[in-house]
């Protein structure tokens, strides 16, 4: 569901849809986020999402690319307990059906945050 007033031609129709659950730790990311994206008043909506963490959308069409959003950390775990490849799975198979078939596959981006100069990676156990 789209917001109620249109997007601004500034932002070229697009609006950017999240998750309701992303950020974890009691919505503080989320909250976060939202408030940046209020300062420099970019459209988005937050809803239950069942595929990724963000998509967005041009008018009112899903826009070929679905973003997932991890902590190292989490990558981890989800490795170890058979999560990831579940995930895999549902977006390979929305990326064929909301892409438009196999010539229009959407993206799948991931973003994986870390401390990179520690280079280790606790979970999983």
């Amino acid at each position: 569901q789209l917001p109620d007033e249109s997007v601004d031609q500034e932002f070229g129709n697009v609006t950017m849809s999240m998750d309701f659950r992303e950020g974890g730790g009691g919505g503080r990311s989320l909250h976060k986020m939202c408030d940046q994206l209020d300062i420099r008043g970019v459209p988005y909506v937050v809803r239950e999402l069942k595929i990724a963490d963000y998509i967005f959308f041009v008018g009112e069409k899903l826009a070929p690319v679905l973003i997932e959003r991890k902590t190292a950390d989490d990558v981890a775990g989800s490795l170890h307990d058979g999560r990831w490849e579940r995930q895999q799975r549902s977006m390979r198979k929305a990326q064929y059906v909301l892409g438009g078939g196999s010539a229009r596959r959407c993206q799948i981006c991931y973003i994986i945050e870390g401390d990179a100069s520690k280079r280790t990676v606790h979970g999983g156990n």
